[in-house]
């Protein structure tokens, strides 16, 4: 699985109005989380930065 491959310790995964984004909790930690590729991807700090919409889903 994902958060084993990453070595990543999940509380909660949450839906989100995208099909193909996830929040997962990981702590105090929010992460958005792309499922729409071969392999899951962290949404990186920069890509919310150029997207106000993805950038929304966190908060």
């Amino acid at each position: 699985m994902f958060n084993e491959e990453k070595s990543l310790q999940i509380d909660e995964i949450r839906p989100t109005k995208f099909e193909d984004f996830y929040i997962v909790i990981r702590g105090n930690d929010k992460d958005l989380v792309e499922l729409g590729g071969f392999h899951p991807i962290i949404v990186s700090n920069e890509r919310l930065e150029h997207s106000q919409t993805l950038k929304e889903l966190l908060q």
